[in-house]
């Protein structure tokens, strides 16, 4: 993950190997089809590497991290 200003956004890698950072906040939705696409707010969609899992994964933890997040009380 990166953080710059308050901006949480995750580390994913395009097909083709190219780092590219998302704000968590801009993701619509994720899906395999089979490569993983990843609908960001604005109507583009990306072909990453990482499996849908992990992404939500990534997402959860930032969510978990945020204090007073009501992820950070569920045990």
């Amino acid at each position: 993950m990166l953080q710059r200003e308050g901006e949480i956004m995750i580390k994913l890698m395009r097909i083709g190997g190219e780092t590219i950072y998302i704000n968590e906040d801009y993701i619509e939705w994720v899906e395999a089809t089979p490569d993983t696409m990843v609908k960001i707010h604005n109507g583009t969609t990306l072909t990453v590497q990482e499996e849908p899992e992990s992404i939500l994964a990534m997402i959860q933890e930032w969510r978990r991290s945020r204090p007073g997040s009501k992820e950070a009380e569920t045990p």
